[in-house]
């Protein structure tokens, strides 16, 4: 079991907690509320992933650390793709993360470990379908954001609003 990987992790996912609520700040102030409340989900949805870690921690004898998170870039502007585009960048290098996390479990036979991270829950999908998930909705937004003008992009942030 490698503990050392998994606090690394805990502390990947506060730090796109964090990415995510300053991006909905930022989002905020220059009145894109609905991609705004979209990124402030996302940042419910990262804490929440935190909060699993912490939990399997704990349940193998770990003590979770926190650590300071590196500093957030700041995003301004109005310029929605940015956005989504950071939010991408981020997913895609938390899925490296696990995916890479997950064959060095193979490799070292830790399938205690490899099932938490494959395996879904009551009230969710598990890491690896939730990576997924989360590339393909950020894909789609900017496939959308793409296709339209910026006069279009408020039509965007009302239907990120509903979710």
């Amino acid at each position: 079991m490698n503990i050392d990987k998994l606090q690394l992790w805990f502390t990947l996912e506060r730090t796109n907690a964090a990415y995510y609520d300053a991006m909905s700040a930022s989002l905020d102030a220059v009145n894109w509320a609905g991609c705004s409340k979209w990124m402030k989900q996302a940042a419910d949805d990262e804490r929440t992933h935190a909060q699993r870690l912490d939990d399997y921690i704990v349940s193998v004898n770990g003590v979770p650390e926190f650590s300071a998170l590196e500093e957030i870039p700041e995003l301004t502007g109005d310029d929605l793709p940015q956005y989504f585009m950071a939010a991408m960048a981020r997913e895609k290098e938390t899925t490296a993360f696990i995916t890479g996390f997950a064959s060095e479990c193979i490799a070292d036979g830790d399938m205690q470990t490899l099932a938490m991270i494959l395996n879904p829950g009551e009230d969710w999908p598990g890491f690896v379908a939730e990576q997924t998930k989360s590339e393909r909705d950020l894909t789609d937004i900017l496939l959308e954001l793409s296709r339209l003008d910026k006069t279009g992009w408020k039509l965007v942030d009302q239907e990120l609003g509903t979710k």
